[in-house]
This record gives C-alpha cells, structure tokens and sequence, in this order.
C-alpha cells in the first residue's frame, strides 16, 4: 500500500485530507508539524509527501528543503492556502513536485474577483482520483453563478446604452426646436408647431422615464400586474408609428404583416414599454 505523509497544523485540514486519502485506497499518516513529520520519515517508508506551507516552527518552505537534504527522489508537493507567484517560485525553487492550493482558498479568491466585478472568473473542478465530492459539486455551482452574472452584467450594459440613446434623441431634438426659436426668424404657426413638437417631445421622454421606473419596481417585484383583454395588433401598429418620424428621416421602407385583431390578455402599459 502507497504511505502519504501529510503536514498541515490545521488539525482539521489535516483529518479531512487524510480520511479522503484513506477513502481512496492510500495509508495516510498525518503530522501537525515538521518535527513529527522527522520521525515518521524515520520509521516508515514514505511514498509522498503532502504538505502546507504556513505552519508554525518549521515552516514548509524550509521542511522542504531539509526533506531534499534527506531524500532528492520523494515526491513532494505543496497544499496550501498561499496562492501568489512568489511562493509558487520559491516552493519550485526547493524542487518540490507539484505546488496546489487549497479549494476552499480558491473558492474564497474567485469570490473577491466576483464582488470587484469580474465576473470572467472560472474554478477548475477538482475531480480527485477520477472522482467527484462536494467541493467539485459547490464549484460546479459557482461557476454556473459566475456565468450567470456575466450575462446580467451583459444585459445591464445594454440596457443602460439603450437607455441612453433613448434619452438622448428626444433631448436632442427639444434643443434642436428650441435652438430654431431663438436664432431664426420664425412665424407664429411655425412657433406654435416648434412648441407642440417639443411639448410632445418632453410627454414622450416622461413616459420613457416612467416607464423604465416601472420596469425596476417590476424587476424588484414592487408592481403588481394589471391585466386585460386587448388587441395587440393595435399596440403594435402605435409603436412602430411612434418611430415613423425616424424611419421616414432615414428613408427606411416599413413592411409588416401584422396580423388583424389578435387578441391578448396582459398588462398593455407594460407590454407596450417592452
């Protein structure tokens, strides 16, 4: 049967990685510290050796060292927490075998990248020895979180873009109007058109600031439904008409085929804003 040593002073760790070892058909032998690893190096016969590096006393860096200094061919590797360049290239240094860290410690950096906003962030499943536990089960699950956020992400900076281009027309064109009526010369009806263009213009921006308003208390559940019977046929008739002034700008030719008096029975307001 293969000896794995294991060094870790977190008794818990130690016990867990132990007990998973000898689940999996390996003699496992745990040591809270260097000194004791010493001597179980000096009675037994040791395949592997797994080791933290943050310990008290004899850190693992120079446990690891001195483990070289006995033996250059036992395999070695580092399971800790510490998962920055330069203790990676120091263990590597020492000639250790493999250097791992922590899942519970991976998880927690993957999380602090997620609450800064990166929402790229993925966790290797660990599936030990060809299995699957628990730990590969909750990364499993954060991965998924993680993808689900990036495309809430995604969706949020759409819909402010969109947002802001449908604040920015009919701004633009209250300054437009308004512009007209003070640096040209301009008749009373042309005022009076100026002034029902932008009065039109400002009733269509206050229903889209509504609207949005509407659609966040919706998001949070704040608004309750209010449905009925109507003919969606006409509400989508009125919402391309809205846009007629801009495709007829644009020369844009508006085909459909909607079908007549279809009947639906929703919310119309909120139909309408999406």
């Amino acid at each position: 049967m293969i000896n794995i040593l294991v060094v870790d002073d977190e008794k818990h760790q130690n016990n867990v990685i132990c007990s998973y070892l000898i689940k999996n058909n390996f003699n496992a032998i745990g040591c809270l510290n260097a000194n004791d690893a010493y001597d179980v190096m000096y009675d037994n016969h040791i395949d592997l050796i797994i080791s933290d590096i943050m310990m008290p006393g004899i850190d693992g860096f120079e446990f690891a060292k001195s483990v070289r200094d006995i033996d250059k061919n036992i395999p070695l590797l580092f399971l800790t927490a510490k998962d920055d360049i330069q203790s990676k290239l120091r263990g590597f240094s020492l000639e250790i075998d493999d250097y791992l860290v922590k899942p519970v410690q991976q998880i927690l950096n993957a999380t602090k990248k997620i609450i800064n906003g990166d929402f790229n962030v993925r966790i290797e499943p660990m599936d030990t020895f060809g299995k699957r536990n628990e730990l590969d089960i909750i990364i499993d699950n954060f991965n998924e979180m993680a993808g689900e956020l990036g495309s809430i992400e995604t969706l949020r900076t759409d819909f402010i873009s969109n947002v802001s281009h449908e604040l920015k027309t009919p701004l633009s064109i209250i300054q437009n109007y308004s512009a007209l009526m003070q640096d040209e010369p301009t008749t009373d009806l042309e005022r009076k058109e100026y002034s029902k263009s932008i009065y039109e213009t400002l009733q269509n921006l206050s229903n889209l600031i509504t609207n949005i308003l509407k659609l966040n208390k919706l998001e949070n559940q704040k608004i309750f439904l209010e449905t009925s019977e109507y003919n969606l046929s006409e509400q989508l008739i009125e919402c391309l008409l809205c846009f007629e002034s801009i495709w007829e700008e644009k020369n844009i030719n508006i085909d459909v085929d909607i079908e007549e008096n279809l009947m639906l029975n929703a919310d119309k307001e909120l139909t309408s804003i999406i």
